[in-house]
This record gives structure tokens, C-alpha cells and sequence, in this order.
């Protein structure tokens, strides 16, 4: 199930991959699951899923640091999708708050990681739009 998720997910059949994934999660607690279940729901478009997904991926941040058979990347990676889940569903307080939270966690990263440029770039245009002052 969750390698027929990721397939569906890589081709863009956002609706079948959250199913595949989802039945997945349900039979593997698993935090690679969790993330690509969250991207799954973000093509779909559905939100509160999404968010709901990555909320309980953050607050797995012990979990997602130190287990062997977890991605030590996979938490600050759910700060990134938080910011474009509440970006893109018009939350712009909290997407500035999760932008900068992932880019405070990723600072001595690749400048040009796209995740980084991505998140830099709303970043800048959010803040103007709230009028706060730029970095």
C-alpha cells in the first residue's frame, strides 16, 4: 500500500495515493507514512487533513530525531508543509510562523535547496502583505 501511494503520489493521483496511504498509516505507525500521507492531502487540497497529519508529525519530534528507522529530516520537513498548508488555506500569521521556523531549523543548509528558496521567497511576500518589515 504505501509503495502504490508513492507511485500515485509521483504522478500526480493525489486523491488515490491519500488512499493508499492512509491505509498504510493505518496498519504501519510510521513517520515516512505520515509525511507522504500530508503530501498527499496538500495535492488534494484538503487541508485540515493535511494539517492534522504534520501537527502530529511535529509533535513527534523526539521520535522523528532518534529512531533508527526514521528520517531525522522528516521533522523540520513538516514545519515546511505546515507553512504552505497555511499559506495556501489563507492563514498567513501562521504560515510566516512555520516559514520561519523551517528556515530557522535549515540555516546552515543548502542556500539552494528549493524547499529553502521556496520558503524564503513567501516569506518575503508575506510579511509585505502584512505589512511587517522584510529580513
Amino acid at each position: 500500500m504505501f509503495i502504490e501511494g508513492c507511485k500515485a503520489l509521483d504522478r500526480g493521483d493525489y486523491k488515490n495515493a491519500a488512499l493508499q496511504l492512509q491505509a498504510s498509516d493505518d496498519i504501519i505507525d510510521d513517520l515516512d507514512t505520515e509525511l507522504a500521507l500530508a503530501k498527499a492531502y496538500i495535492g488534494a487540497r484538503q487541508w485540515d487533513s493535511a494539517k492534522a497529519v504534520l501537527q502530529d508529525v511535529e509533535a513527534m519530534k523526539g521520535r522523528a530525531i532518534a529512531e533508527e528507522d526514521s528520517c531525522p529530516i522528516i521533522w523540520p520537513l513538516a514545519h515546511y508543509y505546515l507553512a504552505v498548508v497555511f499559506d495556501e488555506s489563507g492563514d498567513t500569521k501562521k504560515a510566516i510562523k512555520y516559514y520561519s521556523r523551517f528556515l530557522d531549523l535549515w540555516h546552515e543548509g543548502d542556500a539552494n535547496l528549493v524547499l529553502i528558496v521556496n520558503s524564503k521567497k513567501r516569506l518575503v511576500k508575506l510579511q509585505a502583505s502584512m505589512g511587517a518589515p522584510l529580513p
